[in-house]
């Protein structure tokens, strides 16, 4: 597991053009760590990437739709933080998720029927989505005073934005 996590590395090292990417430059970002490898960003782009190509692409339900949705907003919440969260060994469901999207991202990246060149391409597209991408994740659960019940809501959405080129004026 730790050696795919390192050609995941590997391979957004020379895709990010270096240093940048594992941290060096100081930032409030929370270190996010799976099995001792941090995770930042532009890991986060690609992942992001990867789950919306998987999710338009694949014949996903509504309700697997939801959790990734779900799994993103909850890993945007720990990039965020300060503190640091190493979510090697946690076992709820949305850590659950999250690890196998990594060993979904790392299986691509060991894949040997595409070249490395191929590999980068793909992998820069996920980046470029995934830094667009808009996610949203809200669940609402309500008691009701007479029965007791309750009754969850769930809205998601994983969309990215529509890409509107300007027009240019033609000259007489």
């Amino acid at each position: 597991m730790k050696k795919l996590i390192i050609a995941m590395l590997v391979g957004m090292f020379a895709l990010a053009g270096g240093e940048k990417i594992f941290g060096f430059e100081k930032s409030a970002q929370a270190k996010i760590v799976l099995e001792g490898a941090e995770m930042h960003q532009n890991h986060f782009s690609l992942m992001k990437g990867f789950v919306h190509e998987a999710i338009t692409k694949d014949k996903f339900t509504d309700g697997m739709k939801a959790k990734c949705a779900e799994m993103l907003v909850w890993i945007t919440q720990k990039l965020m933080d300060k503190k640091h969260h190493d979510l090697t060994k946690t076992t709820d469901d949305l850590s659950r998720l999250f690890r196998a999207v990594v060993v979904d991202i790392n299986s691509f990246f060991a894949n040997s029927k595409k070249t490395q060149k191929e590999k980068m391409k793909i992998a820069e597209k996920w980046v470029g989505n995934g830094k667009r991408l808009i996610v949203k994740f809200v669940r609402i659960t309500i008691k009701s005073k007479t029965t007791g019940g309750t009754i969850t809501k769930i809205d998601w959405k994983i969309t990215l934005p529509k890409i509107i080129k300007p027009k240019v004026k033609k000259k007489k």
